[in-house]
């Protein structure tokens, strides 16, 4: 991957000649603040509908369809306590046009306006509202989606993972038009790196970004005030369980371990395989005991936050199993700990983590993300270094990570008797 200084901005470009687009996004990244939760939400939806030359949805979306159905948009994430926001154009490569029309100029001018000059439509605040008002209500009604974010509010209470990225119902109200340009301002200032990929020679795209004003945006720079690893250590006395009770069928438990293992530690690959073994195949440990050899569970499975040394179990049970479906979780885990790994799903788990990474790297974006982990301070990574270091694997690490775990939290949301 090349990088280009541009107005004091890194341009990261990867030249990729699989895909007939072209990408080009501005990736900034921010400490999460809870003070404009529910307005960076708001926000990205108001830009990526509208904006000063385009200030309908109508004419946004017809504009973008006039240049070969180009694509724009604004993805959120969080990784540790940072907030990352990548605003994307991609449109089609120049050289399948016959069409006398210069769509690198037009894609960009169209990224670079959307960003800088926003439609700040109290119109638009209030529809966006109303949308987000009504996610939060239909939270309640989609019950896995309520358990989780209770689950979350629990295990995580005064810890920046406990904020949801949606604000609540309460913070929503209280968004106003200034509140929103204060979010962008906090967004804009905040700092950014521009990265390119597709198939393209990299001087037309860096002569067109050359016309504006880069020096508006901040360079990227690893520095304190970016804590991508959450290192916040708990100190578990005992476990908490907390169970709720509706009128519901199904049961919904999450059951949460934490440890010291992060993504920057040595034991990132066996823990996040661990994880990948437990629960996050058909083939997986929980899924084959816990639901096919005794049916106890509708649906289980186990996801991995590396950033927060955290494993999350999540199964949906029946009221009268839950007892008896814990016991068997917490078996499970026990056996790995105890070294006692079955073979066949070690070695499926290998094929199919090593599948998974085949896969996404049929993705554009795919390279962005290992320029994250190494902007990240976490080095440089590779789909051959993560397969290397899943293929060399060893059950006495699995065993060993299996130790780390601790059990904190354990959540329930189940039907009245």
């Amino acid at each position: 991957m090349d990088i280009i200084n541009l107005q004091n901005l890194n341009l990261y470009y990867n030249y990729d000649s699989r895909f007939k687009t072209i990408c080009v996004c501005l990736y900034f990244s921010f400490p999460i603040n809870e003070k404009y939760i529910p307005e960076l939400s708001i926000l990205t939806q108001m830009m990526q509908k509208t904006s000063a030359s385009y200030p309908t949805e109508e004419e946004f979306a017809y504009y973008l369809k006039s240049i070969y159905d180009t694509s724009f948009s604004i993805t959120s994430s969080r990784i540790g306590k940072v907030q990352c926001l990548r605003v994307s154009v991609s449109f089609i490569n120049p050289k399948y046009i016959k069409e006398d029309i210069n769509i690198v100029e037009k894609a960009i001018n169209f990224l670079y306006e959307s960003l800088l000059y926003p439609n700040f439509s109290i119109d638009n605040l209030e529809l966006e509202k109303n949308i987000l008002t009504q996610f939060h209500n239909n939270t309640y009604n989609n019950k896995t989606k309520y358990a989780s974010v209770r689950f979350t509010e629990e295990m995580y209470k005064n810890e920046v993972q406990s904020i949801n990225a949606n604000g609540t119902v309460e913070s929503v109200k209280n968004v106003t038009i200034e509140s929103i340009k204060e979010a962008y301002t906090y967004l804009i200032n905040s700092p950014c790196y521009i990265f390119v990929t597709g198939d393209t020679p990299i001087k037309p795209i860096c002569d067109e970004l050359n016309k504006y004003d880069l020096s508006v945006f901040r360079k990227y720079e690893l520095t304190s005030e970016l804590e991508f690893i959450d290192n916040y250590k708990k100190d578990i006395n005992q476990v908490v369980e907390i169970v709720e009770e509706q009128d519901i069928n199904q049961t919904i438990m999450f059951i949460g371990y934490r440890s010291d293992i992060r993504r920057n530690t040595k034991y990132r690959f066996a823990y996040s395989f661990l994880s990948a073994m437990l629960g996050e195949y058909f083939h997986s440990t929980l899924f084959q005991v816990v639901r096919e050899k005794y049916n106890l569970a509708y649906s289980i499975g186990s996801s991995t936050l590396i950033n927060k040394g955290a494993i999350h179990v999540f199964a949906r049970i029946s009221k009268d199993n839950i007892e008896f479906a814990k016991k068997l979780i917490f078996e499970e885990i026990e056996k790995y700990q105890d070294g006692d790994i079955d073979d066949k799903t070690f070695e499926l788990t290998k094929s199919s983590r090593i599948n998974d990474i085949l896969k996404n790297g049929d993705s554009p974006f795919n390279p962005l993300y290992d320029l994250q982990e190494e902007l990240m301070g976490c080095g440089k990574i590779s789909d051959e270094i993560i397969i290397n270091n899943i293929t060399n694997l060893t059950k006495e690490d699995i065993v060993e990570v299996a130790n780390m775990l601790v059990l904190d939290t354990i959540y329930i949301l189940k039907g009245r008797a």
